[in-house]
């Protein structure tokens, strides 16, 4: 699966590819529209990492990264943090356009996978 703001130049990727590297299964290759390109959401990850590192955040944020079929970002905090309005507002500052998600865990050496996400209001 290739996520892809430009589809038709997602496509022409692939194609050249496929020529590129005959052996590759590019035929396979299921493009995706992507919402958001890496070169906006890679300094929204950057500013509220940078935030949490600094401690400027009103609860702590354990991880941000990009979802999985690239519709926004992802950010872990703790149980309270994850329904607090003041680190929703705090993050929705630094994350600008691009929405965002919060699921609650434990810190970074305990996280677990099944972390429900909590959806923005």
């Amino acid at each position: 699966m290739l996520f892809a703001t430009d589809e038709p130049r997602a496509k022409e990727l692939v194609t050249a590819a496929s020529k590129a590297h005959p052996p590759v299964e590019t035929q396979r290759t299921e493009i995706r529209h992507s919402a958001f390109s890496r070169a906006t959401v890679d300094p929204v990850l950057q500013r509220i990492g940078n935030a949490a590192q600094a401690g400027s955040l009103p609860f702590p944020v354990h991880t941000a990264a990009l979802l999985p079929d690239a519709s926004g970002i992802t950010a872990t905090t703790t149980k309270e943090g994850a329904t607090s309005p003041a680190l929703r507002e705090a993050v929705a500052e630094l994350a600008g356009t691009v929405p965002e998600w919060y699921g609650k865990s434990g810190p970074v050496h305990h996280l677990d996978a099944t972390a429900q996400m909590v959806p923005p209001p």
